[in-house]
């Protein structure tokens, strides 16, 4: 039993900072109190999916499309404040690379990650997913 333990926790401390949805489904991505930061930090998901932010924090956080606020962008999401214990969860915008940040703590970033359905989302991720 404990060499599996441990071998379970090497493969958990090993996986890199990136979650795959793979086809149309629901995609959680929570806010970390631990060190302020969104987990994963890179996100990968199909069209159709749900993509839903999960606050488990004591604090106040939001999820804003850095396209927000510029005039050569569109904004695809920004969700106001989201309180402790509560998500905001919007329906996968089109195919792309969406970079996120919360304003309550610009420390806080995230990429969103949309490719086809065909799962071609990894080609677009590339090597820039893990550890952004």
């Amino acid at each position: 039993m404990f060499p599996f333990v441990v071998l379970m926790t090497l493969a958990a401390l090993t996986l890199p900072s990136t979650l795959y949805a793979s086809g149309p489904s629901a995609l959680t991505i929570t806010m970390d109190s631990g060190g302020l930061y969104y987990d994963p930090v890179t996100a990968v998901a199909t069209d159709g999916t749900t993509i839903t932010w999960r606050n488990g924090t004591p604090s106040p956080h939001n999820i804003r499309h850095d396209g927000c606020g510029r005039r050569d962008s569109e904004c695809w999401f920004d969700s106001g404040i989201v309180r402790p214990d509560a998500a905001f969860s919007i329906a996968a915008p089109p195919p792309g690379r969406y970079p996120y940040h919360c304003e309550l703590h610009p420390i806080m970033r995230g990429i969103l990650i949309v490719g086809a359905a065909d799962l071609s989302q990894r080609a677009a991720c590339g090597e820039g997913c893990a550890g952004q």
